[in-house]
């Protein structure tokens, strides 16, 4: 945390804030290719995520490495929650009730995990949480009387920003099935999300340039990140598609720390780690060689491009000396 982080967020208080929290970056103790990635899109990402809700009015979301509330408020709302998402819980409740949270004008630094199985260990836990969220608080927030209108849409496009990290896995396994049945053209409700997607996707990537180039990054980094980390979201939609709908079943997920730093030296594939992203690989060229077999050329050049960008993702996570 930066040395004025406490005075500033006191400050915010003592003006009428009843809990404050700061934007969030990343930095890294190994340098690899991951942590730098993973830096990038802490750095630049959550300046939309985080900041950008502050300043359009959003839902306030406090992150849960940081926060400063007043005791007395913390208590009127019976404390944190025994939950694994008690930020986003408690960020709830706090607007549900009516009170004011603020974003003070400061960043902390969280380290950034290392491996691409640490992150999706992180990127599950918190998946879960806004699921766990969605279902417990979503009618609290939705009734409230304090929440503006846009407040409780945002509310919501926050509980999903991490499970529809799995729409790509869906969308692919829609595809793929609809293809190997004989519908070769989408549905129009799918073709209309598909087109919905890439009508958000343009200016946000212009905003996420804009931003970048403020904090430091230049274009052509900027290009090669965004890349990466679509290759990353490409290859972790199908475990987060798995891990959805268990979210969606049951309350009961494993809490464990995000291994970090020196913790995540070791990595070995026989503990299951990629057993998911495996098995999708698997699954599809197992799909592409029946569909060659009866000469679906359409169907299986759209499988095997698939299977390119998800084999490059695989390069990119599997660390190398």
């Amino acid at each position: 945390m930066p040395s004025d982080y406490l005075l500033k967020a006191v400050n915010a208080l003592l003006s009428g804030y009843d809990a404050v929290t700061a934007v969030w970056k990343g930095y890294y103790i190994t340098d690899n290719a991951i942590s730098r990635l993973l830096k990038f899109m802490y750095d630049v990402y959550n300046e939309v995520f985080i900041r950008g809700r502050f300043l359009s009015g959003g839902f306030p979301a406090i992150t849960g490495n940081n926060l400063v509330i007043w005791r007395e408020v913390l208590n009127s709302i019976n404390g944190f929650c025994e939950c694994t998402g008690e930020d986003l819980d408690l960020s709830i409740r706090l607007r549900s009730r009516g009170y004011k949270v603020g974003l003070i004008d400061s960043d902390v630094y969280s380290e950034v995990p290392s491996t691409y199985l640490a992150f999706k260990k992180q990127f599950s836990r918190w998946l879960f949480n806004s699921i766990w969220n969605m279902k417990h608080n979503l009618r609290l927030l939705l009734m409230s009387n304090d929440a503006t209108i846009w407040e409780k849409v945002d509310g919501v496009l926050w509980m999903l920003q991490f499970p529809s990290m799995s729409f790509a896995a869906l969308s692919i396994l829609t595809t793929v099935v609809l293809s190997v049945i004989g519908v070769l053209i989408p549905p129009i409700p799918i073709l209309l999300l598909e087109a919905l997607n890439a009508i958000v996707t343009l200016p946000l990537t212009i905003i996420l340039w804009l931003i970048s180039g403020g904090i430091g990054y230049k274009a052509w980094d900027f290009l090669v990140n965004a890349a990466k980390s679509a290759l990353l979201a490409a290859l972790m939609s199908f475990p987060m598609l798995i891990y959805s709908i268990e979210s969606l079943i049951t309350d009961e997920w494993e809490w464990t720390p995000t291994p970090k730093g020196y913790l995540t030296r070791r990595y070995s594939f026989l503990r299951g780690g990629l057993i998911h992203e495996l098995s999708i690989i698997l699954m599809l060229i197992t799909v592409m060689i029946i569909l060659i077999l009866n000469n679906q050329l359409l169907t299986t050049f759209y499988i095997a491009s698939i299977l390119a960008i998800l084999l490059y993702g695989f390069r990119l996570v599997i660390p190398r000396r």
